[in-house]
């Protein structure tokens, strides 16, 4: 199913917030409720490393406490499905540079044929070298559905992933989250 592969990659925006919230004074209960977290059928779930998945728990619970409902859209990726997603975002007249921070990669990316098998071989390349060039290829990120979102549910949604200790960058219909920074 092509679905959840290109369920997250329409549009070009971007924007990395990094400020603190400031609803509750910047705090929040860190009970251990049930996490509300919904996963689209055909995600790679189970590839995400455990520290990441409890990231997304956690994560699922603080946004219900907001009333912000968390879907995640796009776990772990193979080379082939990176490679997938990247050639969506290109077909939709998406800059590749303004998303990835590897410009050498993504000019590597951008003078090969624009095709699966191509670019999967160099994205498996450079990952086998160390640099991945996303966190999905090393169970380390997951991107959440925000086209269901109002403006200030996504920057509420960051501003947690940022108080957790982690990443977000919005994109045009999902919130790109790791759990690192």
């Amino acid at each position: 199913m092509a679905f959840p592969l290109i369920a997250w990659a329409l549009g070009a925006g971007l924007l990395l917030l990094k400020s603190k919230s400031k609803r509750n004074g910047g705090t929040r209960s860190r009970g251990r409720q049930p996490s509300p977290l919904d996963v689209l059928p055909g995600i790679d779930w189970n590839g995400l490393d455990a520290s990441t998945q409890r990231f997304a728990h956690q994560l699922a619970r603080e946004a219900a406490e907001e009333g912000i409902p968390v879907m995640v859209t796009s776990g772990r990726r193979s080379a082939s499905a990176q490679a997938s997603a990247m050639l969506y975002k290109v077909g939709q007249g998406e800059d590749l540079s303004k998303l990835y921070r590897d410009k050498g990669q993504i000019s590597a990316l951008m003078g090969a044929p624009r095709n699966v098998a191509s670019w999967t071989a160099i994205l498996a390349s450079y990952a086998a070298s160390g640099r991945p060039i996303s966190r999905h290829m090393t169970s380390a990120s997951f991107d959440i559905r925000t086209r269901n979102l109002d403006r200030d549910e996504i920057e509420d949604l960051s501003d947690i992933v940022f108080e957790m200790g982690g990443r977000a960058v919005i994109e045009a219909d999902h919130l790109h989250v790791s759990p690192y920074r």
